[in-house]
């Protein structure tokens, strides 16, 4: 049914996919929109569809997902994201219980790592996530750059401390650089950017 409700928007290469936590107004949102369980509590209109297994939202759910199961439900949307989708915007799904939120950002990663597709990930204007490749994005203020495995990096533009090497996994090498404007960055293997 994801794949039913997605392909309306064929041309779109852009998602919004609503999280528990989310406290803006899905109204100002353009479609395709999937709210995750607990995520259509902010679900002001009929437009999108809500996929979850009922755990934190008692209303309609047009994907119902067993709750014996062996994933998570933002885990299992984005297994149906098709291959147009290069963009995804993760709204609340930071914040909360510090487990899921590792968790989340893992199933984002995985997604990247394993998607032929160029992919960019944006979770609540907070954490930037890129699948391999060159990339650009802006920042003022303190940023760090982690990574699940080892990772080619190349660091450049407008940060304090450019870059050129392997970044390794779980490393703190990437803790605490300074954006200055428009930075860009290439990597062999998915990146995490999280902005403070």
């Amino acid at each position: 049914m994801i794949s039913k409700y997605l392909n309306q928007f064929e041309t779109n290469t852009e998602i919004n996919i609503i999280g528990p936590l989310f406290a803006g107004d899905c109204s100002l949102l353009k479609e395709p929109i999937i709210y995750v369980d607990g995520g259509a509590k902010s679900r002001k209109d009929n437009r999108g569809i809500v996929v979850g297994d009922g755990d934190s939202f008692s209303g309609a759910l047009d994907i119902k997902l067993d709750q014996e199961k062996d994933l998570s439900d933002l885990s299992y949307v984005l297994q149906h994201i098709p291959e147009n989708i290069s963009h995804l915007n993760l709204l609340g799904f930071l914040g909360g219980r510090r487990d899921h939120e590792l968790f989340n950002i893992g199933e984002g990663y995985h997604l990247l790592d394993t998607s032929e597709t160029k992919i960019s990930l944006n979770w609540d204007e907070e954490v930037l996530m890129f699948s391999k490749g060159t990339w650009a994005f802006s920042h003022i203020g303190t940023f760090s750059i982690a990574t699940f495995k080892n990772n080619r990096i190349v660091l450049s533009g407008s940060c304090r401390y450019a870059y050129k090497g392997v970044l390794e996994k779980y490393s703190s090498h990437g803790l605490s650089n300074e954006g200055e404007g428009e930075i860009e960055i290439f990597c062999d293997k998915p990146v995490i950017i999280y902005k403070v």
